[in-house]
């Protein structure tokens, strides 16, 4: 569970050498191609540079689109939105929908982690699952804002265009639904994946920092799709319906797009870029030249 909330809310250990892969590809259609880039939304000090890849689809773009409006996020109106979205209905509390057992595993971890459970108690499992697990993530040194925002302040600084593919409403719509309906089987799974929270996300930032695809299907994919198949149908399969269309119609734009999104979006059956290769697009691995 934390490997998909982990990813949706923000996604090494070895320096990157000239004989590795990237999570960077070159997306091709006759003469006309863009870049796509799967991205970690937090990082570490030691995750910087980043992968050299990265820096060369920039280079090369005219324009970059990212998942949403990231300017957006720092604004307190879109911060007033995404409370009010992770707030929970009356009569929806999350006492109320959890077992005796779980709701006492609950409040310990967050005991533990020096909060106060009854300050959690008007949000949504999504909310509480995505508290516990960043509080846990800044402890192991995780609270780098990742390659999203890193490249979004560049590209301001550089005059570059920025768009979009959703809305922040759609982003928080999206976000706010996880584990609705399943707040039980949410919650413990995420509690069970707090103990293994450091060697989980080591085992993310690998895969991600070297483009292994098969990896990334095993840690994003593989889970999600057994045990929250709506989750997996609402958080990746939906949005990338969505996504398609518009990332499609820039091969008729002048100019390079470079797409930045979560990694999870890219790899496995329903994944951006399976898709695309079905379609008769050619999808190519970006690579430092030795």
């Amino acid at each position: 569970m934390f490997k998909f909330v982990l990813k949706t809310l923000a996604l090494t250990f070895c320096s990157l050498t000239v004989q590795a892969e990237s999570s960077v590809w070159k997306v091709s259609l006759g003469e006309e191609s863009i870049y796509i880039g799967g991205t970690v939304h937090l990082l570490r000090h030691s995750d910087f540079p980043l992968p050299p890849e990265f820096d060369i689809a920039y280079k090369n773009s005219d324009r970059i689109f990212f998942e949403t409006d990231i300017a957006a996020l720092s604004d307190p109106e879109a911060q007033g939105k995404l409370l009010k979205s992770m707030t929970a209905a009356p009569g929806s509390r999350i006492d109320k929908l959890l077992s005796p057992e779980t709701m006492e595993k609950l409040s310990d971890a967050v005991s533990q982690r020096g909060m106060n459970v009854n300050s959690l108690m008007s949000f949504k499992a999504s909310m509480i699952v995505t508290v516990l697990q960043m509080t846990e993530l800044k402890r192991l040194g995780v609270n780098i804002e990742g390659v999203d925002a890193y490249f979004h302040e560049r590209a301001v600084a550089d005059g570059m265009p920025v768009g979009e593919l959703e809305t922040l409403e759609q982003q928080l719509s999206f976000l706010s639904k996880m584990g609705e309906g399943k707040e039980e089987e949410f919650v413990r799974s995420s509690l069970h994946d707090l103990d293994e929270l450091k060697s989980m996300y080591e085992g993310v930032v690998s895969a991600w920092r070297n483009g292994d695809r098969k990896q990334l299907e095993a840690l994003f994919i593989s889970e999600m799709k057994q045990d929250f198949p709506e989750v997996y149908e609402q958080l990746l399969v939906q949005r990338n319906n969505n996504w398609l269309p518009k990332i499609k119609s820039m091969f008729k734009e002048p100019g390079t797009e470079y797409i930045l999104v979560g990694a999870g979006h890219l790899i496995g059956p329903d994944g951006i870029l399976q898709r695309l290769e079905k379609e008769g697009y050619k999808v190519t691995q970006v690579k430092v030249k030795p």
